[in-house]
């Protein structure tokens, strides 16, 4: 095949015209980024009901959820015992039938909100939003009223209106404590029962204070069917105080008690004096304590002007605990014959003993001493008109006889016109 041949055959392309260059893309436009909301957190509503229920006085409401971070948050809040021993009520009948609220047992009130909410705190804030509409509804109803706390001491009771002004405080529950204890009586029982919050208490004491009854089965103060209060404190106050009057209209509580307690146990009267009885088989003496010996010997030796008797001791380093005791009147004019020793006691165990066994020997030596002088006296004395009277005189007076010096009928004399 020629050249001319092949060029026929085969058309060459045309040439390729010049590409013009691309034109430029336009610029993309920043867009702000926008966030997403995740839902609203506010406290508005949670803090209205905290004022709600702190100003009506009714417990504080229970909060309770379900679910979790991934599918979202739900549940309800509970006012416990909010309209009573109402437990029959029904939803209808308190104007909450669609409202996401109903009433449950024991005068409950349940507000849920299915949601469900991004976190806990936006759940309860749209169920204290809806609590707080139908609490405000329930008390616009005037089924939710103010309660009022009486003062402190007294009984603690939700009432309605207001507290009677000066009303005098009593402590029922210490009196009642006082005179089971002034009449040595068993202490009453108190047994507490609840019914939602409310409460009340029933007393059961022995009857032994009751004169009015011949049983034994115990006395019960106070009722499972109300009143019912807020406290138990305040439940046992008014059982206490139905039992203090239950004692005084039977007459038993004590005349000199006062609110202020203080009753105390009477003390039993003690029966009149008797004039004492004898009979011939039996006689009763009651004498003073015998004085000891050393005693009895200081006192007569005083008599028969005698100095103070002084005792000796003596002791053995072989027999330890054994004393020889002697009595000794220091020499004097009217101690003359009587120095001593007198009334030797040997080896008496006991120190104390001794000395007692030695002044129980004196003694007998000094009222022999004295015996003398009197009859010595007497015999000076007969005949003479009066001289009975001052024969107790020669007591004082050495007179002779018995180891004493004589001074003759001139120192009787002497000592009598003295």
């Amino acid at each position: 095949m020629s050249l001319d041949d092949y060029l026929k055959t085969h058309t060459p392309p045309a040439p390729k015209e010049k590409q013009q260059p691309a034109a430029p893309k336009p610029k993309a436009t920043l867009v702000a980024a926008v966030p997403r909301a995740l839902g609203a957190r506010s406290s508005k509503h949670t803090i209205r009901l905290h004022e709600k229920y702190q100003g009506l006085g009714i417990p504080q409401p229970e909060f309770e959820f379900e679910g979790g971070s991934v599918e979202g948050w739900w549940g309800k809040v509970v006012f416990r015992g909010l309209l009573g021993s109402s437990s029959s009520t029904t939803d209808a009948d308190v104007g909450l039938s669609g409202e996401g609220a109903r009433v449950g047992e024991n005068g409950d009130v349940e507000v849920s909100e299915k949601g469900p909410f991004g976190s806990k705190q936006e759940a309860k804030e749209k169920l204290s939003e809806v609590a707080l509409g139908v609490l405000e509804g329930l008390e616009m109803a005037g089924l939710v009223v103010k309660r009022v706390r009486m003062k402190k001491g007294s009984d603690d009771v939700a009432v309605e209106g207001k507290l009677a002004n000066n009303e005098p405080v009593v402590n029922y529950v210490g009196q009642l404590l006082e005179f089971q204890r002034s009449t040595a009586s068993p202490q009453p029982t108190y047994a507490d029962y609840q019914l939602g919050t409310a409460f009340t208490c029933l007393i059961t004491i022995d009857n032994n204070n009751d004169t009015t009854t011949t049983t034994t089965t115990p006395s019960t103060f106070g009722s499972l069917t109300g009143p019912y209060f807020s406290s138990k404190k305040a439940a046992r106050h008014n059982a206490a105080r139905l039992a203090v009057t239950h004692y005084k209209t039977q007459g038993l509580w004590p005349d000199s008690s006062t609110s202020a307690g203080g009753i105390k146990k009477p003390k039993k009267s003690l029966p009149p004096p008797q004039s004492p009885t004898t009979s011939p088989s039996t006689t009763t003496t009651t004498t003073d304590p015998v004085p000891s010996y050393a005693h009895r010997v200081a006192t007569l030796a005083t008599t028969l002007s005698l100095p103070s008797p002084h005792w000796s001791y003596e002791t053995c380093a072989s027999t330890p605990g054994f004393h020889t005791v002697t009595c000794h009147f220091p020499s004097s004019t009217t101690a003359s014959g009587h120095e001593g020793p007198i009334g030797e006691v040997r080896h008496i165990y006991g120190k104390k003993r001794a000395k007692e066994e030695c002044a129980r020997l004196t003694l007998e030596y000094l009222l022999a001493v004295r015996e003398a002088r009197m009859e010595y006296g007497r015999d000076v004395m007969d005949g003479v008109v009066g001289g009975e009277a001052v024969v107790g005189v020669a007591l004082g007076v050495p007179v002779g006889g018995g180891g004493e010096a004589e001074s003759g009928d001139e120192g009787f004399v002497s000592a009598v016109e003295e």
